[in-house]
């Protein structure tokens, strides 16, 4: 979805300005929607139980599974490059109270910067009533570790809807968490996004606060759904540059500062905003693209659809080798055999697609391997198996 133009309104008194909003409804399995279809049959299988798939690593589906396409969500019409491009000394600062206070950024969005746990309950407060939708991303940031062996807790703990950040120095309050904070996350009205959740930040969450994605009531991973989508391996910044258009810049030497010191500077404290700001409007320009899909000019690919192709299989009609998990392992695999790539990143919509000329290779000579296979050879693709092939 291409950065739009702003059209941010008057603000209300202390909060984010109104912006326009363009809804995208729950979808319906009835139009052929294969995540709503797979969330419709989870929720019959559990029937009587009254259970709900909640992780989406719980099911092997080529689907995401607590729906991610199951519940409304409205998408901001923002300008992100104004969003991006705004220098972080110029965000307007405001006081609420000690260890409490406002932050403005361009568009109209707005960050709470606490750090005395009794502010908590207001800032998640003003957190529920800027939320247009259940969605809520989250993220988290520690010291770097720099010493073997010795693990940092979460110094910080980012929170946003589409127009509201909040930015929680666990660090200033002994690394707990407060009763609210939890209360918030187990919300069965809230559903909690991550990025790459398992990779780092659930064990942290769970080394800090004793708790992790089990105690979120819905939960989604972004980094999984895209890879759903065709957008295998990509990062947070790639994949922010390939669905709004607009490169999101990830400094390392932010990312890997001090999160834990005194005070945040103004650089820390908008880098943390941007993460959960910018990951709760890809998820929804993802939903905006899923609920009507259009083929892509270069690979053809409906774009928004979910992808069926799950793992990667060579093409080679010999290779017994297992299928690759991501793009990147299955040319890796290619490069080491020889064997002809069967998948490629479409140069246009950045996703996987199918080779058309790999397919239908493959297609024939696997044909032509079983049209021989009661004649004791493998050939009929003129090829033998060595085990350097493998």
């Amino acid at each position: 979805m291409a950065a739009s133009a702003s059209a941010a309104a008057a603000a209300a008194p202390g909060g984010p300005a109104r912006m326009a909003m363009t809804a995208v409804p729950p979808c319906d399995p009835a139009r052929g929607c294969a995540a709503a279809a797979a969330k419709a049959a989870a929720a019959a299988a559990a029937g009587a139980a009254g259970a709900e798939v909640v992780s989406s690593a719980a099911v092997s589906a080529p689907v995401p599974s607590f729906g991610w396409c199951s519940f409304e969500v409205r998408v901001p019409s923002l300008t992100w490059q104004a969003v991006f491009d705004e220098a972080p000394a110029l965000m307007s600062r405001t006081t609420l109270a000690r260890g409490y206070e406002r932050l403005r950024l361009a568009e109209g969005l707005v960050a709470y910067l606490v750090e005395d746990p009794r502010h908590v309950e207001d800032a998640l407060g003003k957190l529920r009533a800027s939320m247009q939708d259940r969605l809520v991303s989250i993220d988290l940031e520690w010291r770097p570790e720099t010493v073997a062996g010795r693990s940092s807790p979460v110094a910080l703990l980012q929170l946003s809807s589409a127009s509201t950040a909040l930015l929680l120095r666990c660090c200033c309050w002994g690394y707990s968490m407060p009763p609210p904070l939890a209360a918030f996350l187990a919300d069965p009205a809230v559903v909690v996004m991550g990025f790459g959740w398992d990779s780092a930040d659930e064990s942290k969450m769970r080394s800090t606060f004793g708790l992790g994605r089990s105690s979120f009531r819905r939960f989604l991973d972004l980094q999984e759904i895209a890879g759903r989508l065709g957008y295998q391996g990509f990062g947070l910044a790639r994949l922010t540059g390939q669905v709004l258009g607009v490169p999101l810049h990830k400094s390392k030497s932010v990312s890997r500062s001090n999160w834990a010191a005194p005070a945040l500077t103004a650089h820390q404290i908008k880098y943390a905003c941007l993460d959960v700001l910018a990951a709760g409007q890809l998820f929804r320009a993802l939903r905006l693209w899923h609920s009507s899909p259009s083929p892509c000019d270069g690979c053809r690919q409906s774009i928004g659809e979910v992808l069926t192709h799950g793992s990667l299989r060579c093409g080679h009609p010999a290779c017994t080798a297992k299928p690759a998990d991501s793009l990147h392992r299955h040319l890796d695999h290619c490069n080491a055999t020889g064997h002809a790539p069967r998948y490629a990143a479409c140069a246009s919509c950045g996703r996987v697609h199918e080779l058309a000329a790999t397919a239908a290779a493959t297609a024939a000579a696997t044909a032509a391997v079983a049209a021989s296979a009661g004649g004791g050879s493998a050939g009929g693709c003129g090829r033998k198996r060595p085990a350097q092939e493998e």
